[in-house]
């Protein structure tokens, strides 16, 4: 049996029942903090309006955990590349080959 956890996503009861007697994850601190703000390398992230797992508070937060790196993010609405949805997994079809791969990975990795 599937349940709704947090977003219109469905997951495993038991995996529902387990992450809620864990309760919110403790914020990384002392050494944790200071090996995410010690990274240097360029991040680029993007992030989706209609993602149901990371919102731009969510995307904002871990990208404040990399104090030391140079950081772009790109937020991207469906509708900007002709799409209804993409959502948290949709970057990984095939069809926004052209749409999202091409125009925003192909030049961060040039």
């Amino acid at each position: 049996m599937a349940a709704r956890f947090f977003a219109p996503a469905e997951a495993p009861r038991a995996a529902v029942l387990i992450a809620s007697a864990m309760g919110t994850p403790p914020a990384p601190r002392g050494r944790a903090c200071a090996r995410y703000a010690a990274v240097a390398t360029p991040l680029v992230s993007l992030s989706f309006t209609d993602d149901e797992y990371m919102s731009l508070a969510n995307t904002r937060a871990l990208h404040a955990l990399y104090s030391g790196a140079p950081q772009t993010l790109k937020r991207i609405a469906p509708a900007e590349i002709g799409q209804k949805r993409i959502g948290h997994f949709g970057f990984f079809r095939a069809q926004h080959e052209h749409a999202l791969w091409r125009p925003h990975l192909l030049p961060e990795l040039a």
